[in-house]
């Protein structure tokens, strides 16, 4: 009988790009605090003893076996993807990792999505206790996925997480001397309003910065921002969002933005801005 849980899909089916907005990345895959939760419980339960975890681990339900599977697991497999992330970064030159290891969680994070269990994922970890619904989908008792798509499913949620670590600063945990720039942090003030067909948001916000640079007229200043939104990879963002990310400051006012940025106006309609149009939308 065909069931919620049936998993007929591929492996590696197209990803499906609305679970995979790159502005989310962060929230689904930094599992910092999971980890430690899911580690407090299962150190919890070490402590009461085989005598009294007997009888509870004889009466638990399916949804309970299932939450203390994916705890074992996903703390089993923490640090599983290490090997080969080491080996991507060693394999190039420093000013090289930051762009590669966000190229390659996009990659991983597009994959996951072509799953159903990285779709569920997608969809429940939106929630603190999404992962409790993860653990009924993998476990439950009307469950279809199979081991090899578990296995695939946490091996690929490893090195993503991972990833996420290292671009959001936390190298030295790994024992990476990992660089970090402004542009992580631009990247986060403006993920709500960069496209999701932008497969290196990092790299669109130094060009935006690199075309920004010199300039001290606001109108010269929020051009390259208008040349992004003109060419769809960008949607218009909130004058504080985009002063804080690109560093303008009291060079342009609010109301000068919104005038350069509104949809309604032409303040340019040079051939300069027409190849600064053409060049943003090579990001797609």
């Amino acid at each position: 009988m065909e069931t919620a849980y049936t998993n007929n899909c591929a492996p590696y089916t197209s990803a499906r790009l609305d679970f995979v907005r790159t502005g989310e990345l962060n929230n689904l895959f930094d599992l910092a605090s999971l980890r430690r939760q899911l580690f407090e419980k299962k150190a919890a339960s070490e402590r009461e003893g085989w005598e009294a975890m007997r009888p509870l681990l004889l009466e638990a339900s399916s949804q309970q076996r299932a939450e203390l599977l994916f705890s074992h697991r996903l703390l089993a497999s923490y640090g599983s993807s290490l090997p080969q992330i080491r080996f991507m970064l060693d394999s190039m030159p420093k000013e090289f990792w930051q762009e590669a290891a966000s190229e390659r969680r996009q990659q991983l994070a597009n994959r996951l999505a072509g799953t159903e269990a990285g779709k569920h994922w997608m969809r429940c970890s939106r929630r603190a206790d999404g992962w409790t619904y993860t653990a009924r989908f993998l476990w439950g008792e009307m469950s279809r996925v199979t081991s090899e798509e578990i296995d695939r499913f946490f091996g690929m949620l490893d090195e993503i997480s991972i990833l996420t670590d290292l671009l959001n600063g936390h190298g030295k945990d790994y024992g990476i001397d990992f660089p970090t720039d402004g542009n992580l942090n631009s990247v986060r003030l403006m993920q709500e309003w960069i496209s999701n067909k932008v497969s290196n948001p990092q790299a669109l916000v130094r060009a935006i910065k690199e075309q920004m640079a010199g300039k001290e007229k606001p109108k010269t200043i929020v051009a390259p921002i208008r040349a992004a939104i003109d060419a769809g990879v960008m949607t218009r963002p909130t004058y504080e969002a985009a002063a804080e990310a690109f560093g303008f400051g009291e060079k342009v006012s609010k109301s000068s933005f919104n005038d350069y940025t509104n949809p309604c106006n032409k303040p340019y309609e040079d051939a300069a801005f027409e190849d600064l149009k053409a060049y943003f939308k090579t990001f797609l």
